[in-house]
């Protein structure tokens, strides 16, 4: 090439037109990469989020096996009837443990007494 075609090649590379067109190609390119970014992003969420509920799959899998293990036991399944039904072998007795209603009284006068009467029971 000569020097005047170096010159007018030159002059149409570095003309406002070719500069405003490859100014929207950046600015497409960008807006691309841009919306990639903001997918990958939201992959990346939803994978953190997933790998969660397959660890709480996992958990709550090891939980039932678990329990299969223990009803599958003769001890296992009396303690399940005697938590759901609340029943006992021949010959067992049952003992009930019964709280003092007086102190319940005290704690429920207490608890009613307003700040002013309480106030009052000090003088």
């Amino acid at each position: 090439m000569d020097f005047h075609e170096k010159r007018k090649f030159k002059r149409l590379l570095y003309s406002k037109l070719s500069l405003i067109i490859l100014a929207l190609i950046v600015i497409k390119l960008s807006f691309s990469v841009f919306d990639m970014y903001k997918k990958e992003r939201d992959t990346r969420l939803k994978r953190i989020e997933q790998k969660n509920i397959l660890y709480e799959f996992k958990k709550r899998e090891k939980d039932l096996s678990d329990e299969i293990k223990r009803l599958s036991s003769e001890k296992g399944i009396e303690e399940e009837i005697r938590s759901k039904f609340e029943v006992g072998k021949k010959g067992e007795s049952v003992v009930l443990i019964i709280d003092n209603p007086e102190e319940e009284n005290i704690k429920n006068n207490i608890a009613e007494k307003s700040f002013w009467q309480r106030l009052k029971d000090l003088f």
